[in-house]
Formats: C-alpha cells, structure tokens, sequence
C-alpha cells in the first residue's frame, strides 16, 4: 500500500512538473504573439496615417486640377 501511495505521489508530481513546463511555454509563446499583436497594431497605425496623408495630397492635386 506505501508502495503504490509512493508510486501516486510520484506520477503526481512528475505531471506537476510537465504542467509546470507547459505553462512556462504558453508563457513564452503569449509574449510572443502580444509582442506581434503590439507591431501590427503600430503598422496598421502607420498605414492608415499614410491613407490620409494620400487622401489629402489627392484632394489637393483634385482642387488644383479644377481651378
């Protein structure tokens, strides 16, 4: 009975410790995809400052072109 108690306690903490790994993995890997998420944000914010910044100069060039 101690035998098998040991034997229990053993595989318990053997999956504590692959559950400790895992998480420390899914740690990583979030850092990663927030730190992607933070750049694609700044370039979709780059992106859409262009789009204006077009849009103005094709407004300017349209103004101009019929004056």
């Amino acid at each position: 009975m101690e035998e098998q108690k040991k034997s229990r306690e053993q595989i318990l903490e053997e999956q504590v410790e692959e559950l400790k790994k895992e998480n420390e993995q899914l740690r990583k890997e979030r850092a990663m995809y927030e730190d992607w998420w933070r750049k694609v944000d700044a370039k979709n914010y780059e992106l859409a400052e262009s789009v204006k910044s077009i849009s103005t100069i094709a407004n300017l060039i349209c103004t101009a072109a019929k004056s």
